[in-house]
C-alpha cells in the first residue's frame, strides 16, 4: 500500500514528456547498457595527508566499472556468437565466475576495493599505508595493508577509538557497498544483472566465508601461521590480521590501550593480531552472531533478476534486498527497496543499528536521475537524504543515543554518450556506509561517465 502510494505520487509529479537521462540512446548489448562513471576528484579526501587516493567512493566506482566492463564485454562477445548451443548461458556463467575469481587477485578488483576501504580510514587520520595487492599475491592466504607503524595504531586507538574499530570493519563494509552499487546500477539502468551476478555473489560469499573463518579454529590457525612466518620487519606486517576478530575485540574495548596487545612473538613491535583465545565470552558472542548475520547478504531479489510491477502503475517495477555490515558500535542491517519507472527511479533504505544495549532506526530516501528539461541539454538530479539514531560516540556499550543524518545532491549533464557529474554531501556525526568520516563532514565530488 505504501509503495503504491509513493509510486503514484512520483509518477504524477514527473515531467510528462520525460524520456529519462538516457532515453534517446540505444545500448550496444542486448542485455542493456553499460553505464560507467567515476569520481575524478573527491574533496577534501584527495587533498588529505597519508595516501589520499582512492577515497571510498572512488574505490567502489573504479572496481564497479572495471568489473562491469569485463562482465559486459564477455557477455557481448558470447551474444555475437550465434552458433553457440542453447546452453550458452551455462558456459558464459562458468567463464564469468572464472574471470571474476582471477580478477579478484589484481588491482581494481573486489579484493582491491576491500583493501582500499581499510586504507581510506588510515588516510583519513593521516596514516600512510601500502596495498599489497599491487605485488600480485596470487592465491595468497591473506593480503596485507602494510607499511603502517605500531606508533600510528597506538595513537589512533588513543585519540579515535571508534576509527580503529571502523578500520577493522571497513574492508567488508567495502565489499557490501561494492555489491550494492553494482545491483543498483543494473536495476536503474535497465540492464540484466546476470553478467554481474557471479562477481556479486562471489564477493558476498567471501564476506560470509571471512566471518565464518574468524569465528572458527581455521582463523586461529591462519593467524598463528602468519605470526610464525613474519620476521622482524614491522613495515611488512598487516595492520590487523583477521578483520572480524579484531573488530569484535576492539569494539568492546574502546578504552584499552593498544599496547595491551603485548609484544610480537619475534620480540620486535606489538602483536597486532587477535585470535579467539584473546576474546572474552561477550566478544566471542558478537563474532559468532556476526558470522550468522552475514548470510543476510545473500537475500537479494535484484541479483537474481526478480522484480515486480508496482501495484497501481503500469510501467513501474520494484525489487529489494538485504545487506549486513559491521560498524564501530556493532552492526547494521539494511533493507534496500528499489523502484524504477520509464524516466527515473527511487530508492528507500531502512536499517536497525545494533549495539550491546540499543537497537536504533535509520532511514534513507533517494530519487535517481530525476530528469530536467533544459532545451537540448540532458540534465538529471539525484537528491538523497537520511536520518538515524545511533549509539553515542559510536560505542558498543553506549546507553545514550546520538541523532544524525545526511543530505546529498548529485547533478548529471550528458552530451551524446558522455556525461559529467558533480555531487555534494553534508553529514552529521555518525556512521554512514561508504563515507569515511565518523565526525560531521562536507564532501564534494566531480567525475565523468559514459553510456555504452
Amino acid at each position: 500500500m505504501l509503495l503504491s502510494f509513493v509510486a503514484c505520487v512520483l509518477v504524477a509529479a514527473a515531467p510528462g514528456d520525460a524520456q529519462g537521462f538516457f532515453g534517446d540512446l540505444e545500448p550496444l548489448a542486448k542485455n542493456g547498457p553499460l553505464v560507467l562513471d567515476v569520481p575524478v576528484l573527491d574533496a577534501p579526501f584527495n587533498f588529505a595527508p597519508g595516501t589520499p587516493f582512492p577515497s571510498m567512493a572512488q574505490a567502489v566506482a573504479i572496481s564497479r566499472d572495471v568489473h562491469g566492463t569485463i562482465a559486459w564485454a564477455i557477455d557481448l562477445g558470447f551474444g555475437m556468437l550465434s552458433w553457440w548451443p542453447p546452453y550458452r548461458w551455462m558456459i558464459e556463467s562458468v567463464v564469468q565466475v572464472l574471470v571474476s575469481q582471477v580478477f579478484n587477485w589484481v588491482p581494481f578488483g573486489s579484493a582491491w576495493n576491500h583493501e582500499e576501504f581499510h586504507r581510506a580510514v588510515l588516510s583519513h587520520r593521516g596514516i600512510s599505508s601500502h596495498d599489497d595487492l599491487w605485488e600480485l599475491p596470487f592465491f595468497a592466504s591473506a593480503i596485507s595493508v602494510s607499511h603502517v607503524t605500531d606508533e600510528a595504531l597506538v595513537q589512533l586507538k588513543a585519540e579515535h577509538p571508534a576509527d580503529l574499530v571502523r578500520l577493522h570493519a571497513a574492508g567488508m563494509e567495502g565489499d557490501v557497498e561494492l555489491t550494492r552499487a553494482v545491483v543498483r546500477a543494473d536495476f536503474f539502468n535497465h540492464r540484466s544483472p546476470w553478467p554481474d551476478a557471479p562477481m556479486v555473489l562471489l564477493t558476498r560469499l567471501n564476506v560470509i566465508g571471512y566471518m565464518s573463518t574468524c569465528a572458527s579454529y581455521t582463523g586461529d590457525l591462519t593467524t598463528k601461521n602468519l605470526l610464525a612466518e613474519e620476521g622482524t620487519d614491522v613495515s611488512k606486517r598487516d595492520f590487523t590480521g583477521l578483520d572480524c576478530t579484531a573488530w569484535a575485540y576492539d569494539a568492546q574495548r574502546p578504552d584499552e590501550p593498544y599496547t595491551a596487545r603485548g609484544p610480537h612473538p619475534s620480540g620486535v613491535g606489538l602483536n597486532r593480531y587477535r585470535t579467539r583465545p584473546d576474546l572474552t565470552k561477550p566478544e566471542l558472542g558478537l563474532l559468532s552472531s556476526g558470522s550468522w548475520w552475514s548470510f543476510a547478504n545473500l537475500a537479494d531479489l535484484a541479483v537474481w533478476d526478480l522484480n515486480f510491477r508496482v501495484p497501481g502503475t503500469e510501467a513501474w517495477r520494484w525489487t529489494g534486498g538485504f545487506a549486513w555490515q559491521m560498524t564501530p558500535f556493532g552492526w547494521a542491517l539494511t533493507a534496500d527497496l528499489l523502484a524504477r519507472g520509464p524516466s527515473f527511479g527511487a530508492r528507500l533504505a531502512a536499517r536497525p543499528y545494533v549495539s550491546q544495549h540499543l537497537v536504533l532506526p535509520g532511514l534513507e530516501v533517494e530519487l535517481v536521475r530525476w530528469p530536467l528539461a533544459l532545451g537540448p541539454v540532458w540534465v538529471a538530479l539525484t537528491p538523497a537524504l537520511g536520518g538515524w539514531l545511533q549509539p553515542a560516540n559510536q560505542r558498543w556499550d553506549a546507553r545514550e543515543v546520538s541523532p544524525g543524518g545526511f543530505v546529498r545532491l548529485r547533478g548529471d549533464v550528458r552530451y551524446g554518450r558522455f556525461s559529467l557529474f558533480a555531487e555534494v554531501q553534508a553529514k552529521s556525526a555518525g556512521w554512514l556506509g561508504g563515507t569515511v568520516a565518523l565526525e560531521p563532514a562536507l564532501d564534494g565530488r566531480v567525475g565523468v561517465g559514459v553510456f555504452l
